[in-house]
């Protein structure tokens, strides 16, 4: 019979980075809030948008866009294996372990788009042509960071699962 202790260890080490992905969430959202307001709150009749982008603009407007179009690897990686581990009937908790890790994988990509997005209207709140291109820059930050929660939603799921599986005396765990 296998130590279940050491089964275990590594889905309490998933538990902190959940927690971790919930904290910067919640921080991400709020950000998203409050950069909503903020815009609400401008006189776009008086807004004047800056002329030309600083090289620093240039490279941190690349770097979203480049983590937008990475996320797709860690999306269909993560939607694949869930595919797979869901059309299978002899599900281990290791199983359930791995597609946790994975749905966390998608998620910090996910969180770091986000960022990135947040960072450049933060730091460079001129950089926008006009209203609808701000509520536009807000709202692709919102849909990353929405797909961070459903990532995380799908680790925490599969992470119960672990602990499910463990219960009910699942066959990897008594090998």
């Amino acid at each position: 019979m296998r130590d279940i202790r050491a089964l275990l260890e590594p889905v309490h080490s998933l538990d902190q980075t959940i927690s971790i992905v919930e904290t910067e969430i919640a921080a991400q959202d709020s950000e998203v809030d409050s950069l909503e307001r903020w815009v609400k709150s401008l006189n776009f009749k008086r807004y004047r948008p800056m002329r030309g982008w600083p090289v620093e603009l240039r490279n941190a407007h690349a770097k979203y866009k480049a983590l937008g179009m990475a996320i797709r690897r860690p999306r269909v990686k993560f939607e694949n294996a869930e595919r797979e581990y869901l059309e299978t009937r002899d599900r281990t908790p290791e199983d359930s372990l791995d597609l946790a890790h994975l749905a966390i994988e998608y998620g910090k990509v996910a969180l770091e788009t986000s960022e990135a997005r947040l960072d450049v209207m933060i730091r460079w709140d001129r950089a926008f042509p006009d209203e609808n291109a701000m509520k536009g820059h807000i709202q692709a930050a919102s849909q990353f960071v929405a797909c961070a929660r459903k990532s995380l939603d799908s680790a925490t799921k599969y992470r119960n699962e672990v602990y499910d599986l463990v219960r009910t005396g699942s066959p990897s765990v008594f090998e």
